[in-house]
């Protein structure tokens, strides 16, 4: 017998992939893990006939050859199938898009691509073999690429999600029950859960990122914490959130985290109690431990681990290109042309920054005819200026609440450089 696998606490993700796997090895039976995330329950109850799983008992006694694992290279993820593992005869091959996974599973050929979502690597290599779907099994395969791109604006998204999820939509895909099973907040206990976590929400500074922390006591697990969590990270514009819940009646501590940047590693970050995860989502239990001690211990973690967000210092412009004062702004004008810039820092004959002249005020003076005019005439004085030592995000907002393009970077009160919303933009194209 051959079967398909993937990892424990099944996402929508991994159904998918399933799916897709089985008709891709039209005679390998999926296996489905004992447990389901929360998220991925509705779409799994409602399109079981579709997904026509096994469970481990269905198997369990069944002689296994060849193993088909998908969404997961890590061993610790497959462990409730070692039984079925252990008595392969055959090959096992994994078919992964995690790049931080461990790599561990013995024996095992590795297949990984480089996508967003695993539903995406395994649909590409079925639309090679020209394997049709039928509208549920591509409603199922869309919802997977969507869940695990979150709505394609994860940092993970490639091209080739937006390829896929196109041609799911010929296939017969349906938008509207996607949408529907990629609610995640529907049970009273989450939202109000929701809007307890919102009211008791703390916001740091560490280290020039934008940390959300939060605390809560609560009798026992409920279901569907993790995307009560990922819904109010998607609401607050921070860096990294990392939700703290103490459960009495076990007198455990539980961890979820998530995070916007692969600088904030969230797997590094947990593993001291043995977290897993990936570097932007992970989470982590700690046993018979107290909840406020570990949230305490959590914050100054973060603190010593954290590495320092970029500053305005990192990526400002160091060429500098200044303007003096008293040149005329017809040659101001021929000067920004050369250097091909839209505006510069204006300095006085003692180097000090005095203005900001752009093109705009170059058009200012050639409008009233007064081109032969000093720049010290029609520069802006009023300059915004940042310590070279303040973090990105807070240059943006600079940026933002003053409605400028050009922001002088000081330095012990001279001028360092200079910052501009291009600057701003290839820094936070790069997600770090």
């Amino acid at each position: 017998m051959n079967i398909i696998i993937g990892h424990a606490n099944m996402d929508i993700d991994c159904i998918a992939s399933m799916v897709i796997a089985s008709k891709l090895f039209p005679d390998y039976k999926p296996v489905k893990s004992n447990l389901i995330h929360p998220v991925a329950k509705k779409l799994y109850n409602m399109m079981k006939k579709s997904l026509d799983f096994l469970t481990i008992k269905d198997v369990e006694n069944e002689p296994i050859e060849n193993i088909v694992v998908v969404d997961t290279r890590s061993n610790q993820r497959i462990k409730e199938f070692s039984v079925l593992i252990k008595k392969a005869t055959g090959t096992i091959t994994v078919f992964d898009h995690h790049h931080s996974d461990s790599d561990d599973i013995s024996g095992a050929v590795v297949n990984y691509m480089q996508c967003g979502s695993n539903t995406t690597h395994l649909y590409s290599l079925m639309k090679e073999k020209n394997i049709k779907l039928t509208p549920d099994e591509a409603t199922i395969a869309l919802s997977g690429i969507f869940a695990d791109t979150g709505n394609f604006i994860h940092e993970t998204t490639v091209a080739l999600d937006f390829i896929c999820a196109s041609q799911l939509l010929e296939q017969g895909a349906n938008i509207a029950l996607v949408k529907h099973f990629l609610k995640s907040i529907t049970e009273e206990h989450q939202i109000n859960m929701f809007h307890e976590i919102l009211y008791r929400l703390a916001y740091r500074d560490i280290n020039g990122h934008g940390i959300m922390l939060s605390y809560i006591e609560i009798e026992d697990q409920l279901p569907g914490l993790a995307a009560v969590v990922e819904n109010i990270f998607e609401l607050e514009n921070q860096d990294a959130f990392f939700a703290v819940f103490y459960l009495a009646k076990r007198n455990d501590t539980l961890i979820i985290a998530r995070s916007r940047k692969e600088i904030i590693d969230l797997n590094r970050i947990l593993s001291i109690y043995n977290g897993g995860g990936h570097k932007l989502a992970s989470s982590a239990t700690i046993k018979k431990a107290e909840g406020k001690a570990i949230y305490d211990n959590i914050l100054k973690h973060l603190e010593e681990n954290i590495p320092a967000a970029a500053s305005a210092g990192d990526i400002m412009s160091k060429n500098l290109h200044t303007i003096n004062e008293n040149m005329k702004l017809l040659n101001a004008s021929i000067f920004l042309e050369e250097i091909n810039c839209t505006g510069a820092p204006v300095i006085n004959d003692n180097g000090e920054l005095t203005g900001i002249l752009t093109l705009r005020d170059i058009m200012k003076g050639r409008k009233a005819g007064q081109i032969h005019s000093p720049v010290k005439a029609y520069m802006s004085k009023n300059v915004v200026s940042v310590n070279k030592n303040i973090s990105v995000k807070e240059v943006e907002k600079v940026l933002y609440k003053n409605n400028i393009g050009h922001l002088p970077v000081m330095e012990n009160n001279k001028l360092a450089g200079i910052l501009t919303r291009t600057d701003v933009i290839r820094h936070l194209s790069c997600g770090i």
